[in-house]
């Protein structure tokens, strides 16, 4: 197995992914195989804002570099693309 394709390499990847993208990760899950990322919990901005569509359209762009996106977040739902789960609802 390559180590930079290991569950343990792709999922810090990810959290570094978040990281950039202003991603407070204490609040967020991530399960990682060798060519999917899970991801569970809660989406916010380090400054306890609300992400914004397009923060979030960044957001899984960048980590569908990594493989597949696969999500059961609280506020956003990120399989196939992007939508705020309040607008779901409604």
């Amino acid at each position: 197995m390559n180590i930079n394709r290991s569950p343990s390499m792709i999922a810090k990847k990810a959290r570094t992914i978040l990281r950039a993208n202003h991603v407070d990760s204490q609040y967020v899950r991530i399960v990682a195989g060798q060519k999917s990322i899970m991801l569970s919990g809660l989406i916010r901005r380090s400054d306890g804002e609300d992400m914004s569509y397009e923060a979030m359209e960044k957001v899984l762009q960048d980590l569908l570099k990594l493989g597949r996106v696969h999500s059961q977040l609280e506020n956003w739902d990120l399989n196939g693309s992007v939508r705020k789960i309040s607008d779901i609802a409604d």
